[in-house]
């Protein structure tokens, strides 16, 4: 459903919210009751779409492929059906909601650990053109004969591979702290801190987040890692360090396409992945904070995708492009937990036990 039209439609008339049902519809608080009292279901990884409006009447749903309430494409029904609401109900300032209420027992917090830095991030999946140059996807680049059940093409379908998928990075005020040794010189070179470059390598530099969503790979997956930085500039003012390395994740290519099931549902996934690394950092002294972590990392990617996503298959090497970039942690948005810090709506320990 995610073409220009219906995404414009999205934009302008609704406020889009994402919630996981896998800890909402259960939860034992004002929350809980709302959501349970307007009828919807909300899926944990279904990707229903409800509609509500503010005091929690239902307006229509959609669900996955298959599903019988509404037509993908139909948004006008669900409009239609808001326009008939009573007037008093479609008017600011209708709903008034309680500034705080107490939050159930069963819901744990996942916010980012005191004074820890945030970096946002962004995976996207890449071609390569015959003079070398690397750019965005487009459905040329998937084999056509890929099918989502007896009819839609996947490529058609689904749009998250022409974007940037969003996520997060924290690392521990002690641990950004460590980044920049005591009495820099220019020239300096040393490796990234372990737990920063562990985190960051098994974490984050993954092809799943690629396509939407991946946890922590094992410490086995990891076939080669090298961060490391060297102190370009330094002032009174500030230090300037190069972040550059390279990891290898995974089967290294051989292996892959001798063992790999090539985008069939059935038989070894077989992937792989080997990043390059390079960033810029700028670290003022007399805030001890630093005012740019700037890292891109790019390689190549091979073998089938794990899970439903053995639909994004791609025969051979083709890139994947990952960001990393400060952000000030000031809005909600901001403070979203990296994917691999989550379990099931639940704390992951393991994300932060990573360099250990």
């Amino acid at each position: 459903m995610w073409t220009d039209e219906m995404t414009k439609i999205i934009q302008e008339q609704f406020v889009a919210v994402a919630v996981s049902g896998h800890v909402a519809m259960n939860r034992k608080d004002a929350e809980g009751d709302f959501l349970r009292a307007t009828g919807i279901k909300l899926a944990g990884a279904g990707g229903n779409m409800e509609c509500l409006s503010a005091s929690g009447s239902r307006l229509g749903a959609f669900y996955p492929a298959g599903g019988t309430e509404h037509n993908r494409r139909d948004l006008q029904a669900i409009l239609k059906a808001w326009q008939a609401l009573p007037a008093n109900e479609r008017k600011p300032g209708a709903v008034r909601v309680a500034e705080s209420v107490a939050v159930a027992a069963n819901v744990k917090e996942i916010a980012p650990p005191a004074n820890a830095m945030i970096l946002r991030t962004y995976h996207r999946l890449l071609t390569r053109e015959p003079d070398g140059r690397v750019c965005k996807v487009t459905p040329s680049d998937y084999p056509t004969t890929s099918k989502l059940g007896d009819s839609e093409t996947w490529i058609t379908h689904f749009g998250e591979r022409w974007e940037a998928q969003p996520d997060s990075m924290w690392i521990k005020e002690a641990e950004w702290k460590a980044i920049v040794r005591a009495n820099p010189v220019k020239g300096d070179n040393y490796p990234l801190l372990e737990a920063v470059a562990d985190r960051m390598t098994r974490a984050h530099l993954i092809m799943g987040m690629a396509y939407g969503e991946c946890g922590i790979c094992g410490k086995d997956a990891v076939r080669s890692r090298s961060l490391s930085l060297t102190v370009t500039d330094v002032s009174a003012d500030v230090v300037e360090l190069r972040l550059e390395g390279a990891a290898a994740l995974g089967a290294d290519f051989a292996t892959s396409e001798k063992n790999d099931r090539k985008g069939s549902r059935e038989g070894q996934s077989v992937q792989g992945f080997e990043p390059r690394v390079l960033g810029y950092l700028t670290y003022a002294r007399k805030t001890n904070a630093f005012t740019r972590f700037d890292v891109i990392a790019l390689g190549d990617a091979y073998g089938t995708p794990s899970g439903d996503h053995h639909f994004n298959y791609r025969a051979g090497r083709y890139p994947i492009g990952i960001s990393f970039e400060l952000a000030a942690g000031t809005t909600p948005a901001e403070r979203v937990p990296p994917r691999a810090s989550v379990v099931y709506d639940t704390p992951n320990p393991a994300y932060f036990a990573t360099g250990k």
